[in-house]
């Protein structure tokens, strides 16, 4: 890895060299498990590979900016730039996966999928065949950015664009010599887990709105982003944090339903207004152009009626939360000094990688 800038080499500045030395351990860990999943999201053939990877790709880009004194400039522009496209590359690819799964489990409890429906049930059969044609075209738009993944997948292996990227996360001199100030490193991460909590609770008009549709996506973002830097920060409060990351993660992954439904919302409408769905040739079974997608409305409105019980759940969550004093006691958490103890193992593992 390139020297540090002037500014931040080790020994000038304890509080930054202890900042430095534990974020590269963490963003190490971030990185072999995008590394782990690279080759099983080129092959295709397993989703999670791809869902993993693209959470590995995100823990990354939620650490990076975090750290970002600790990285040469130059440098760190270009990986982050490099790990967004990542992101955004298998978020294309993961978000069709969740449709797919979601249509298929859709057919197979309503059994749309199996051929014994009722003769003469034409309801029934219009939108089993409706919602399997969406099926098939949303199958063959995943096929078709694999392409992508597979670049994503190359990116990061030997004599990719990461090459130094690894080289100087493995390094032992990477972020300084080791941990001298711990107060210091605790100090900044007070204050970056404080400032992630403020922006998720910018959002607490919208909590009570149900139309605040594009207000509950921001917050879905709020509430991701604070979830990673409590994980960020989680071994050096010794993993006092772990019950709160949980509790945040419930939080997300609701708001993150909620949003599946909006896109859905969103999108049928949309795709109704085109007899072949807004693609270039009518998928298979769709034999009279004009005749449209009646059996579509049943899906939209099965979205529609999820999205209304997940706000539910999402409101009742909410204001357990805030009846429980959950922020503030979090802020009380992070504002107490970490147990010696965990500086400690940073010291030992920071020396341990030093003589490995």
């Amino acid at each position: 890895m390139a020297e540090p800038r002037s500014d931040q080499k080790p020994g000038s500045g304890d509080s930054t060299v202890s900042y430095c030395s534990y974020g590269f351990q963490y963003i190490r860990k971030s990185w072999l498990a995008l590394v782990r999943e690279a080759e099983g999201a080129r092959k295709g053939t397993d989703p999670e590979h791809v869902h993993r990877m693209r959470v590995a790709s995100r823990r990354l880009r939620a650490a990076m900016p975090i750290f970002k004194s600790c990285f040469p400039g130059k440098k760190y522009r270009k990986w982050l730039k490099e790990i967004k496209n990542i992101t955004a590359s298998l978020g294309d690819a993961r978000d069709l996966d969740v449709q797919i799964g979601f249509l298929e489990e859709y057919l197979h409890e309503r059994g749309m999928s199996l051929p014994e429906r009722e003769a003469g049930d034409t309801v029934r059969e219009s939108e089993a065949a409706d919602v399997s044609a969406l099926l098939r075209l949303l199958q063959q738009k995943r096929e078709r950015i694999q392409t992508a993944v597979e670049t994503a997948g190359i990116s990061v292996g030997k004599g990719g664009v990461f090459d130094e990227f690894g080289v100087a996360l493995a390094s032992p001199q990477s972020g300084g010599k080791g941990i001298r100030k711990p107060r210091a490193l605790h100090r900044r991460a007070q204050r970056k887990i404080s400032s992630r909590i403020d922006d998720l609770l910018a959002y607490v008009p919208a909590v009570h709105d149900p139309d605040a549709v594009t207000r509950h996506h921001e917050m879905r973002i709020a509430a991701k982003r604070l979830r990673y830097t409590l994980e960020a920060f989680n071994r050096l409060y010794s993993g006092e944090l772990k019950k709160p990351v949980q509790k945040v993660r419930v939080l997300q992954d609701v708001l993150g339903q909620m949003h599946d439904c909006d896109v859905w919302i969103g999108y049928l409408p949309r795709f109704m207004q085109e007899p072949q769905g807004m693609e270039s040739e009518p998928p298979p079974g769709r034999h009279i152009p004009g005749e449209g997608w009646s059996g579509i409305p049943g899906l939209l409105d099965d979205r529609k009626q999820e999205r209304a019980r997940l706000y539910r759940a999402f409101v009742e969550m909410w204001d357990t939360l805030r009846d429980a004093r959950f922020f503030e006691a979090l802020r009380e958490l992070i504002a107490q000094p970490p147990p010696e103890t965990s500086c400690h193992e940073i010291q030992v593992t920071a020396a341990n990688r030093k003589s490995g």
